[in-house]
């Protein structure tokens, strides 16, 4: 067996329990030598040397052989340590210039081997955390894709029917020309915060903010009666941002100049019809997005809206019929659209209705 080879070499045991027994051969001619010794005594004493020597050799060779095993085991659990060192920094899990110190037994060739499970531990765990935060930050700003309508063909896109609404809080450019800007940004992230909750709550989707804008997508869902479609669920999540406004105003605490107590407020705009429904952007960024005139109808309204007003157009209205409370406007201009818009302002639900 090449002796320098570090693998177990527990193994020679039997090479030293032979050299214990040449031992005692030897022993037994040494005595065996002295002729003027009494015969019989002599033969007792060869063979009582020769037990002795044959018992003495196998202890040795035993304990020789462990201690042996012991240091080939070290070497062994050694090389494996040193093994694990080079793979962790080929993964850059440990730096390059990390030099393992010296090992003294396998107590702390085993508790290094430890400590590099416990970095790999560490690591995992780190990157699980990463992982949940990111995925907690995508959802926020893809809102629950695989949860809703957002379940198409991303690449070719789909023709769905939706109800689209648009939030806009008037007078915004005079809010923050005149309020300093981390009230401006309170504000928001309560007001957003508040509105994407009850549009949630309604089963809606929000697609994007612009600005102080909302723009959100209702789409039949399954369950949906037919009285009970995703156009009553935009109106009924209309209701309820317009009536939350004035409490999220008060929650962030902002003294509005007299000027604008008055002229600072909601209107929304609602409108139902066919859009596109898909991906579009590039390699670098996507963005899953809703297109269409239905789409710039509800935004065109929305602007169109009162301080207070929920603004709902006529294929909206029909569709939810009298359960809606209505009051019926003058026709509206769009702007970049043809002809005038037949809207309503809608001032309820009328739940008694079926």
């Amino acid at each position: 067996m090449d002796k320098k080879d570090n693998k177990y070499k527990g193994g020679l045991i039997g090479e030293y329990i032979i050299y214990g027994v040449f031992v005692g051969i030897a022993i037994f001619l040494l005595v065996k030598s002295f002729e003027t010794w009494n015969v019989i005594q002599m033969n007792t004493i060869v063979w009582i040397a020769f037990l002795i020597s044959l018992i003495s050799g196998v202890i040795i060779a035993g304990l020789f052989s462990y201690l042996l095993a012991l240091r080939s085991i070290k070497n062994y659990v050694i090389v494996i340590v040193n093994d694990v060192v080079k793979y962790l920094q080929q993964k850059s899990i440990i730096p390059l210039e990390y030099k393992l110190e010296k090992l003294k037994d396998t107590i702390s060739a085993r508790n290094k081997i430890l400590h590099f499970i416990g970095i790999q531990a560490d690591r995992i765990t780190d990157l699980t955390r990463q992982k949940k935060e990111y995925e907690n930050t995508i959802s926020r700003f893809t809102d629950f894709k695989g949860q809703s309508m957002l379940q198409v063909n991303d690449a070719k896109g789909e023709i769905k029917d939706v109800t689209i609404l648009f939030t806009d809080v008037k007078n915004f450019t005079e809010f923050y020309q005149k309020v300093r800007v981390e009230d401006v940004m309170k504000f928001l992230n309560i007001y957003l915060t508040e509105v994407v909750n009850i549009i949630h709550k309604n089963k809606g989707i929000v697609n994007k903010f612009i600005g102080d804008e909302v723009m959100a997508v209702f789409e039949a869902k399954e369950g949906d009666e037919k009285e009970n479609g995703h156009e009553l669920r935009a109106l009924a999540a209309s209701f309820e941002i317009l009536k939350k406004f004035d409490s999220i105003l008060n929650s962030s605490g902002i003294m509005l100049p007299t000027p604008l107590k008055v002229s600072y407020g909601i209107g929304i705009g609602l409108h139902s019809g066919p859009a596109i429904v898909g991906t579009i952007g590039s390699k670098e960024r996507m963005e899953f997005t809703v297109l269409g005139d239905t789409v710039e109808i509800a935004n065109r309204i929305a602007l169109a809206s009162g301080i207070g007003v929920a603004l709902i157009s006529a294929d909206t209205y029909q569709r939810i019929g009298k359960k809606a409370e209505v009051i019926e406007c003058e026709p509206l201009n769009l702007g970049g659209k043809e002809g005038l818009y037949k809207v309503y302002i809608a001032t309820g639900i009328n739940l008694i209705i079926r």
